[in-house]
């Protein structure tokens, strides 16, 4: 029985495959060909979109840490730690950069914690707001005004902790809840007074190749700590242990 049945199962696909062949023999040619150029476009497509995927994967991470060659000027940036730590990092910052405060958050308080209040690393503050950010030069303003009372970093703080509230008509809130003399704060802010300050700070990060935010320069502090012989330059808000590696790499060339 069951050999019948094989047998009439076998004849059942010959007669599919004949019937196949008949229906592809009637087929008009012209239809066939479409088919088999749609075919041919479509894997072309597909192939095109795999090559693109392949040059935009790989290429953020083997540049999150580069070499660089060059003396920066720290003398008038704000700062914290010991002005002739062995080491010096230097941050390129917008105020208005979702990935700063992201480095702010979670990063900078364990930089502080293991390097900076160790005395091992200075850390510097450098202005580069984007052209994209409106609200991030009135921002960058507002902090060296700040700063002109003493109180860089407490400005610092609370512009990434409310990063809704960073238009200028945010800020004067802002110093007054820090502890500003608000009226020389607003003539501050009013007048520009930092602008070439700002604008000193951007060139100086496009000299180095900064063209995004965060961008940091890690390197040996100089000249007492006026200036800083960059070695490192650490692209985007990376995670601590590229920090970690990079300042101990350095360090240990140090010893």
């Amino acid at each position: 029985m069951k050999h019948y049945f094989n047998i009439a199962v076998l004849g059942l696909l010959i007669t599919l495959t004949a019937s196949n062949e008949v229906q592809a023999i009637k087929e008009p040619v012209s239809t066939q060909s479409k088919i088999e150029a749609l075919k041919a476009g479509q894997a072309e497509i597909r192939k095109d979109l795999a090559d693109i995927k392949k040059l935009l994967q790989p290429k953020k991470r083997a540049q999150q840490v580069s070499n660089v060659n060059q003396v920066l000027d720290i003398s008038a940036a704000p700062s914290k730690g010991n002005k002739t730590a062995p080491l010096t990092i230097v941050e390129f910052v917008d105020y208005q950069c979702p990935y700063c405060a992201k480095h702010f958050k979670s990063v900078l308080p364990l930089l502080i914690k293991n390097y900076v209040d160790t005395g091992k690393v200075r850390y510097v503050l450098r202005d580069f707001p984007l052209s994209f950010h409106k609200n991030a030069t009135v921002a960058a303003y507002a902090a060296h005004c700040a700063g002109d009372q003493g109180k860089y970093w407490e400005m610092h703080d609370i512009l990434f902790k409310n990063p809704r509230a960073l238009s200028k008509s945010k800020l004067p809130a802002h110093a007054k809840a820090i502890g500003l003399d608000t009226e020389k704060f607003n003539a501050c802010l009013s007048g520009n007074s930092h602008q070439a300050r700002v604008n000193a700070n951007m060139g100086d990060g496009r000299k180095l190749g900064v063209k995004g935010t965060p961008s940091f320069v890690i390197g040996f502090t100089l000249d007492n700590g006026n200036s800083v012989k960059g070695e490192k330059m650490i692209r985007g808000a990376v995670g601590y242990n590229v920090f970690r590696k990079t300042v101990e790499g350095l360090l240990a060339t140090k010893q």
